[in-house]
């Protein structure tokens, strides 16, 4: 998932040539993930029964070719509808992936290798972007990023035609019983939201993460680099989040990076924001950001055990990015940095208390299970 990780820089560079205010520039990006949402949560129905490769490459063609767009759109309502497609492309290519992890025998080596590459390639590529915004300018920039998105099809290769049917039910007797599930396992309820939650506050920062430099007075070559620098760092959060949690457990695990990730945040309204406090703040914001990203989603494949929910996590990413870029918008217009901060610091700690919660009922329900306990 190149794109939403090239947010920050792509946002500037809209801001810059469209003049627009940061609740349109929220609404860009959220668009995007509505697009992602819409496609990935109805996944529930037809990701078992489409070809994933073929999936995963109409989806990929679909995001290059509307990200590519965008350099020759002549007004910013195109760019809407540009975004929103891309999201849908997003949507495609990412349940399938989603699901093969999920299906896997360890799920969260899978998921921090996936994070790993999904950091550090768009990292590569938003250096890359530094380098082309000077010379291509707008539109070469969102060509680039249309190009790697388009040659990265290939990796679908990799990818398996199809996963195991986990029911033989009719559409309809699939989406009652999913519903059914998610409702009765609160657990599930927890974790699902929990994702959308934490999604809400990571993606409300990391949007505007480009206008908060921007506001600071930091120059923006070095700032993109620094940008692909810290991002760069975060992707070994994927790897971290391995290590970590097989010393402390997902739960210990879980609570150190939400409390490092807050910590982060707050830090930028107590000290001075320079290139290289910039740049540090980068770093460790999405190295942690990672490492509760493979968390959550490891979590919720761990009580999964019918492969019914994994394949909408990206869904659920996407609705809590699209409210989270909206509200980050605006929280931006009103209050500029110190308003994005606040935002997303509210949204780690409701994260933090429904992981908690699900945590808890996990634990009693894994007690229920022993032999000799009580039901």
């Amino acid at each position: 998932m190149i794109v939403p990780f090239t947010i920050p820089v792509l946002m500037g560079l809209v801001a810059e040539q469209w003049k627009v205010t940061g609740i349109q520039l929220g609404l860009w990006a959220a668009l995007f993930s509505l697009g992602l949402g819409i496609v990935a949560i109805s996944s529930c129905i037809w990701v078992r029964r489409v070809n994933w490769k073929k999936c995963t490459l109409a989806g990929l063609i679909l995001i290059g070719v509307s990200i590519g767009l965008h350099s020759i759109a002549t007004n910013f309502a195109q760019l809407l509808i540009l975004m929103f497609l891309a999201g849908c492309g997003a949507g495609l290519a990412s349940a399938p992936t989603i699901t093969a992890l999920g299906d896997s025998s360890n799920p969260q080596r899978n998921f921090g290798i996936m994070i790993f590459m999904t950091v550090v390639i768009p990292a590569l590529i938003i250096g890359a972007i530094a380098l082309a915004a000077s010379h291509g300018g707008y539109a070469g920039s969102f060509l680039m990023v249309a190009s790697f998105v388009l040659v990265s099809s290939i990796l679908v290769i990799i990818l398996p035609s199809s996963g195991k049917m986990k029911s033989s039910s009719t559409q309809q007797e699939r989406v009652r019983e999913l519903i059914g599930s998610m409702v009765s396992d609160t657990r599930v309820l927890m974790a699902m939201s929990s994702m959308l939650i934490f999604v809400m506050g990571f993606m409300g920062a990391w949007s505007f993460f480009e206008r908060i430099g921007n506001q600071s007075g930091l120059e923006q070559e070095p700032m993109l680099i620094g940008i692909a620098l810290g991002q760069l760092i975060g992707g070994l959060g994927g790897f971290l989040a391995i290590w970590i949690g097989r010393y402390l457990g997902l739960r210990w695990s879980f609570l150190v990076a939400i409390s490092v990730v807050i910590a982060t945040l707050l830090s930028m309204e107590i000290i001075g924001v320079t290139l290289i406090v910039y740049i540090v703040i980068v770093s460790i914001f999405m190295l942690w950001i990672n490492v509760n990203f493979s968390n959550i989603m490891s979590f919720t494949a761990s009580i999964d055990h019918q492969g019914r929910f994994v394949s909408m996590l990206p869904g659920f990413q996407a609705l809590g990015s699209f409210i989270g870029s909206i509200v980050a918008g605006v929280a931006f217009e009103m209050s500029g940095r110190t308003g994005v901060v606040v935002t997303s610091v509210i949204a780690f700690l409701i994260c933090a208390i429904c992981m908690l919660k699900a945590f808890q009922l996990s634990s009693k329900n894994e007690l229920k299970l022993q032999p000799g306990c009580e039901a």
